[in-house]
């Protein structure tokens, strides 16, 4: 961004610190003409505001004039900002140059220029922040494959099987079934573009196709998971990073690449900030990630990545209403929305379309408006790993926080079972976790009396149940006929939930979830899991990353089309262009 000149010709003071340089350490300030100037000592002729730690604010005709109040020559005081600096001058600016009009740029993206590019080192030594949205533009534009560790490598390939196997799973759903036909209504790609509705051989835009595509692969809600600050389903991001490969005609290994980044992008941002505690949706986010996997395959410059995450994150805010009370198929939907206008606001960005300036440190940006404070958040290396090797596949088709109660279920009943006991000897269930889990699983009345799959499958107390009476929690356990059942309710209303210090403390390393079973004849059973199967902690292997799938795909597609799939994402590293990746007739 060009730096804002500030001119004091309307100032009525005394003295004058010609050509100085004002330096606001660790605040935000917009200063115009300072016409309403009430000082001994400032800046009469036209000046250069410097802001470090943050960002030059753009001098707008109606921006707020701030009060100067002089303290000494080289400190200032300004009314509702605090004490400023003057930096040594350095040298009026001419009357004839404070007068010149700026300079129209060649093209549209280079309205703003990356401070990256720009930064000043100021005069004590100190040298400029930059924005954000430049520091993950930044390190976007120059991460390389070969910078990626094997371990983020395989971790990708695993991640397209599961994504692929959940969008099988999900493919006879409704919002799967709506979505593809929306994408299926729309004109064919050109030879050549457009990215694969998954299941069929049809192109759209990969826009489009994100959004179908994300649909299908998180309506199960048996996707992979991150939980943090802020929790999110990062292979969502694979719906975007897949239709820009195609359309961009990517290799295998820019697809790796990218999905990495996105993945990265989101998950720090997870650990850097709670979008929930304000209740926003962690979707929020995922704009910027799939803005920014989808920049690097199409190619982007560092700036333009920069105007792509103002143009996807200024109109991706999400309520977290979606998540709250009974659910709807939008639960489905909302992060390929995401997706789907990351993807468009990468395609502008492209073309030379500028987005919205300072996206996270505005007055009305993100950490403004959304997360009551700004972030860092700390990106992965080569030496330091990456977070798609910290974040975790589903071993039940369940919301994540309840995966370890599941476990402990499961536990628990081959144990009572083992002693002679049955399912309908239980008297009561009591079950402590977290406060993630008990405030988004667990504690409004909707969660307790479940009316669609959506609202079944984010209930911690009946998917508990379920395990508990039925010995596995498979896609048939959310079914009408089961969570609307007599015995499932009967013993739902015989559960209770806590939160518990201890678990607390568990969280976000494990996901720790402790039940106590009472039987009518008053024997206990008691277990705690902390790290349930598919978590990082306790990760699923090779073997059942490929069973899961299979047993998603089967009914769906033939054994011929799965052992072809498979290998096709094994070798994603190997692929020349993944134009066909995903694509084939369901029939």
């Amino acid at each position: 961004m060009p730096t804002p000149k500030v001119g004091m010709q309307g100032c009525h003071c005394s003295q004058a610190v010609p050509g100085a340089m004002l330096a606001l350490k660790g605040k935000h300030v917009t200063v115009a003409n300072n016409a309403g100037c009430h000082c001994s000592q400032a800046v009469q002729t036209t000046g250069v505001l410097q802001l470090r730690g943050y960002h030059r604010a753009p001098i707008g005709r109606h921006a707020p004039i701030p009060v100067i109040r002089s303290i000494d020559p080289k400190r200032l005081a300004v009314a509702g900002i605090g004490i400023v600096d003057i930096i040594a001058p350095r040298g009026p600016i001419s009357e004839s140059r404070s007068k010149m009009p700026p300079q129209k740029p060649k093209t549209p993206r280079e309205a703003t220029v990356s401070r990256a590019r720009q930064s000043d080192t100021i005069d004590d030594g100190e040298t400029e922040q930059m924005l954000l949205a430049e520091k993950l533009a930044n390190w976007t534009h120059k991460l390389k494959y070969t910078d990626l560790t094997p371990e983020a490598i395989h971790e990708t390939k695993r991640r397209f099987i599961d994504s692929l196997g959940t969008a099988l799973g999900a493919y006879k759903g409704t919002p799967a079934t709506i979505t593809r036909k929306t994408a299926l209504n729309l004109p064919k790609a050109k030879s050549g573009h457009g990215a694969v509705v998954v299941g069929t051989k049809h192109r759209t835009t990969p826009d489009m196709a994100a959004f179908a595509n994300g649909a299908h692969i998180r309506y199960l809600d048996f996707n992979d998971t991150y939980l943090s600050k802020e929790p999110a389903h990062p292979s969502d991001n694979i719906a975007a990073t897949l239709a820009v490969a195609q359309d961009a005609g990517r290799s295998g290994k820019d697809l790796i690449l990218a999905t990495v980044i996105a993945y990265e992008i989101q998950c720090s941002m997870c650990d850097a900030a709670s979008l929930r505690a304000q209740g926003w949706d962690h979707v929020t986010y995922g704009a910027f990630s799939a803005a920014l996997g989808a920049s690097k395959l199409w190619g982007l410059k560092a700036d333009e990545m920069v105007h792509a995450q103002g143009l996807a994150g200024v109109c991706n805010i999400a309520t977290r209403q979606t998540r709250t009370g009974q659910i709807s198929m939008w639960k489905a939907c909302a992060f390929s929305n995401a997706c789907r206008n990351a993807v468009f606001a990468a395609n502008l960005a492209r073309q030379g379309f500028t987005g919205p300036h300072e996206i996270f440190e505005g007055p009305k940006g993100v950490f403004k408006m959304l997360t009551n404070g700004p972030y860092d958040p700390v990106l992965g290396s080569k030496k330091t790993g990456y977070m798609i090797n910290k974040t975790y596949i589903k071993f039940w088709p369940a919301e994540y926080h309840a995966q370890s109660s599941i476990d402990a279920a499961l536990q628990l009943r081959t144990q009572f079972m083992a002693d002679g006991y049955k399912p309908n000897d239980i008297k009561a269930l009591h079950m402590e976790s977290f406060e993630a889990a008990v405030s988004i699983i667990g504690s409004e009345p909707e969660k307790w009396r479940p009316t669609s799959r959506e609202t079944a499958d984010h209930s911690m107390g009946y998917m508990t149940v379920a395990a508990l009476l039925d010995g596995k929690l498979d896609r048939d356990s959310f079914s009408p006929k089961k969570f609307k059942g007599k015995k499932y309710l009967d013993l739902l209303d015989r559960t209770t939930i806590s939160e518990a210090q201890d678990l607390n403390e568990g969280y976000p390393d494990g996901i720790p979830n402790r039940l106590i079973l009472t039987m009518n004849d008053g024997k206990h059973y008691t277990l705690t899991v902390k790290y349930p199967r598919g978590h990082a902690g306790n990760p699923m292997t090779d073997d059942e990353v490929e069973t899961k799938f299979r047993g998603l795909a089967d009914g769906v597609i033939p054994k011929a089309l799965q052992n072809k799939l498979l290998d096709s994402m094994w070798s994603l590293d190997k692929a020349k262009d993944v134009k066909n990746l995903w694509q084939f007739n369901v029939k």
